[in-house]
């Protein structure tokens, strides 16, 4: 990142966490991707929380951010593991902030296996989880009952700009791939699993490409609207299951489709 733009997002999250600093600090742990632009955004989270850990995803880590939230703030390594397992999860924990009033900020679902048991057996108190994503959010509402409070923005107006943004970026990474390969986007048929607000921008993207698009989804109301949002050709289970139907190009998986491997072994080629 550029100097100014370090600056930028300094200038913003200092702004925030002295607007909405917090009478009494809880506990923190926090899960994010460690990605360049991401202390500054921790540093507002160490600034509202008396912040003990930072877990970044294993497969979204800067090395020179992560020396950099080194400095000041214990990184621990990420596993799915480590929250799946009840005892393993309360073990971590208890390590790290025994007897203490603690937030988690997740980013994915990973304390939603562990988190009644934690918020039954833990020496604090677990005063709520605080969840980003979409596929983190289902995590925590397909629970019987939530133990604590959970805070999820995965659905927030506010998202809608990321989303489309990261449509942006999954079009460009995937033709930066292919063009390395001595390929081409253009004129090459695709199939987008999934038609949510990630997939329907990586749909639009691709077509603006001048790729020829197909959706799939197992949601009958969204292939509805493939059909007054756009030029991608909707495809339903049958047709993708035909031979015929058979698409030899890049596929993208989003959403709820991401989480289950029947939408793919539908597809062929």
């Amino acid at each position: 990142m550029e100097i100014f733009e370090r600056a930028r997002l300094d200038a913003y999250f200092t702004k925030i966490a002295a607007q909405f600093a917090p009478d009494e600090k809880a506990a923190g742990f926090l899960i994010t991707h460690l990605l360049p632009e991401r202390p500054s955004f921790v540093r507002a989270v160490a600034a509202m929380t008396a912040l003990k850990a930072v877990l970044p995803k294993p497969k979204s880590i800067d090395s020179a951010a992560r020396r950099e939230v080194e400095l000041t703030t214990v990184v621990d390594t990420l596993t799915r593991e480590l929250f799946t397992d009840p005892d393993t999860a309360l073990d971590y924990l208890e390590s790290r902030a025994a007897g203490e009033a603690t937030c988690l900020l997740d980013v994915g679902g990973y304390f939603a296996p562990s988190l009644e048991t934690v918020h039954s057996r833990f020496t604090g108190r677990l005063a709520g989880v605080i969840e980003d994503t979409e596929n983190g959010h289902r995590r925590y509402e397909d629970l019987d009952k939530l133990p604590c409070p959970v805070v999820s923005v995965a659905r927030s107006p506010l998202k809608d700009p990321e989303d489309f943004l990261v449509g942006q970026s999954v079009v460009f990474s995937t033709e930066a791939v292919m063009r390395g390969r001595g390929d081409i986007l253009h004129g090459r048929p695709a199939l987008v699993i999934g038609f949510g607000k990630l997939g329907s921008s990586i749909a639009h993207l691709l077509h603006a490409k001048g790729v020829q698009v197909t959706v799939f989804d197992i949601d009958p109301v969204r292939r509805t609207q493939t059909l007054y949002q756009g030029p991608p050709r909707r495809c339903g289970p049958a047709s993708v299951r035909r031979p015929s139907g058979a698409l030899r190009g890049p596929r993208w998986c989003t959403g709820r489709q991401r989480r289950s491997c029947t939408a793919r072994r539908r597809c062929r080629g």
